[in-house]
């Protein structure tokens, strides 16, 4: 029962996060872009400040829920492959956690990386793509 209510959590979290930055990237960015330069920063603003503590939330569940599964995968025995394919799954989700928080985090600093915003996002879109694929590899393993 817990391993299909963490692999449900698991699937939910990535949908969530997955979906909301598709949208931010090509629905809400686009549309900022459209509105009166004065007015761009305090939409996307209020946008962020809604939307990144529900992208954080997403990110810590995919987090505690892969860590559990992908203990339950490694207790039950799988072969090298399958630990392999894994391997770089989990590498690829932590370079995607990172950029999601470098571009989301409310730093000066990080205002160059920011700048950039939609080009970090489509990058985020496809590392999300590459680790669904390969999940979907893993299951059939």
């Amino acid at each position: 029962m817990l391993d299909t209510l963490m692999q449900w959590l698991h699937l939910g979290a990535v949908i969530v996060g997955v979906g909301g930055v598709a949208f931010a990237r090509f629905v809400l960015i686009p549309t900022a872009a459209m509105l009166p330069l004065e007015q761009r920063a305090p939409f996307m603003a209020k946008a962020g400040g809604r939307f990144n503590p529900v992208l954080w939330t997403a990110i810590g569940l995919i987090l505690v829920s892969g860590l559990y599964n992908m203990i339950s995968s490694l207790q039950a025995g799988v072969d090298s492959l399958y630990q392999a394919v894994l391997g770089v799954k989990v590498l690829l989700a932590l370079m995607l956690f990172a950029i999601a928080f470098l571009v989301t985090l409310p730093f000066p600093a990080l205002a160059s990386i920011q700048k950039q915003r939609p080009r970090w996002l489509l990058v985020n879109l496809t590392l999300a793509t590459i680790i669904v694929l390969l999940s979907a590899a893993l299951r059939r393993m």
